[in-house]
């Protein structure tokens, strides 16, 4: 398993998806920089499963759905 750190600015991640299974976000800490609000969250995936995660998010109160390229051990199966 693989812990990774996301960086949002002024987003709400809600999860991360890859192959039809979804992982758990985490918030780690709020703060702001220049003005706009910097968020740090956390999730654990398989570190053979790499690739671009589906990530699901709230932007300005409505939801949409960004990639987020993770792939620590460029190994075993794609997302």
């Amino acid at each position: 398993m693989w812990n990774v750190l996301l960086l949002s600015s002024g987003e709400t991640v809600e999860r991360i998806s890859c192959r039809q299974q979804d992982f758990a976000v985490r918030k780690v800490f709020t703060t702001e920089v220049g003005g706009v609000e910097r968020t740090v969250w956390t999730a654990t995936v398989p570190e053979e499963l790499g690739g671009d995660y589906r990530a699901a998010v709230r932007r300005g109160g409505e939801p949409t759905v960004d990639t987020v390229r993770i792939d620590p051990g460029s190994r075993g199966g794609q997302c």
